[in-house]
């Protein structure tokens, strides 16, 4: 009966051992399940949250429409001129709320954007060029003055979403791309563009040289007259006129050349020179007393939104 007994215990024990294990294990299943759809969850709820607010930004202009006017007016954000046309003004005027002293004593406005990403903080907004990647204007996210970066590099999760968007204030009225000197002599190219009524006075007009390295071609231009037999009758001259970017018509005052531009149809002689070296040319209008580094935007780029946990 002794002998019975401790096989009994001993059976009772590895029977209660191995069920003590089995609940333990269960449980720890289940919690780790529970972790997994809690973890689910919140990366579902951060990537609706994030697709929507970027959704907001480039279809809609906020509210009021001009909120950008008197950022203390903003209630509902938005960066957009019409639907998939974005606002550089907008987005300017956006990261200066975001500084460190409108942040913290705009309150209604700031409250206004931090509802668009469920009340948080841990945002960051790029307009970027599509083919670089490059930065087109600097980053917005809150107390970008005081912050060397946003924190999304210490986030347990991240969301990125793009958006591709025009940039509505940039009307690029014509372009010559890929202008090349190969051999002999210099190639001339040709370019007409459209002024149409009221554009004169109510834009800016720019002509813009982007070439293949600082200096490199050379670039002669005429506005609406042709070169004489010499060349010498140029408008303006790359590298001799520096920056590559000249105003025939800024704040409504014709530069000082010899054709001024007109309503109707306007043209410009483009003469190249330098071997083996690309450069494109632009005409860009933009809203009468933009910045001027605005010209060098291009007309699409995509905008960057993340949110992070």
């Amino acid at each position: 009966m002794k002998e019975r007994g401790q096989i009994f215990t001993l059976d009772m024990f590895f029977a209660l051992t191995l069920t003590v294990l089995v609940v333990s294990y269960s449980g720890l299943a289940l919690e780790q399940a529970r972790r997994q759809t809690e973890g689910y969850a919140l990366r579902y709820s951060l990537e609706r949250t994030v697709n929507d607010a970027a959704d907001v930004l480039v279809k809609t202009a906020g509210r009021p429409s001009n909120w950008e006017d008197n950022v203390e007016d903003l209630e509902t954000l938005g960066l957009a001129l019409t639907q998939n046309s974005f606002s550089i003004r907008k987005f300017e005027n956006l990261r200066r709320l975001s500084a460190s002293e409108n942040w913290d004593t705009k309150t209604n406005a700031a409250q206004a954007v931090k509802g668009l990403f469920n009340n948080s903080e841990n945002f960051e907004i790029r307009l970027i060029d599509e083919n670089t990647g490059e930065n087109l204007c600097p980053p917005v996210y809150p107390r970008w003055d005081v912050k060397t970066t946003s924190g999304v590099e210490n986030s347990l999760e991240v969301v990125v979403v793009k958006r591709l968007v025009a940039i509505g204030e940039v009307d690029i009225s014509g372009e010559i791309r890929g202008m090349l000197h190969a051999t002999g002599k210099p190639p001339m190219y040709y370019l007409e563009f459209t002024i149409r009524p009221g554009e004169l006075d109510n834009r800016d007009w720019y002509i813009t040289v982007r070439p293949a390295e600082p200096g490199k071609p050379t670039v002669w231009i005429w506005v609406n007259h042709d070169p004489d037999e010499k060349f010498e009758n140029f408008d303006y001259h790359y590298p001799e006129m520096k920056p590559p970017i000249y105003k025939p018509r800024y704040h409504g005052e014709d530069d000082d050349i010899p054709v001024s531009l007109h309503e109707g149809i306007n043209y410009l002689w483009v003469m190249v020179s330098g071997m083996e070296n690309l450069a494109d040319l632009f005409v860009t209008a933009l809203p009468r007393c933009s910045p001027s580094d605005w010209a060098e935007l291009p007309e699409f780029a995509t905008l960057e939104v993340k949110l992070w946990r």
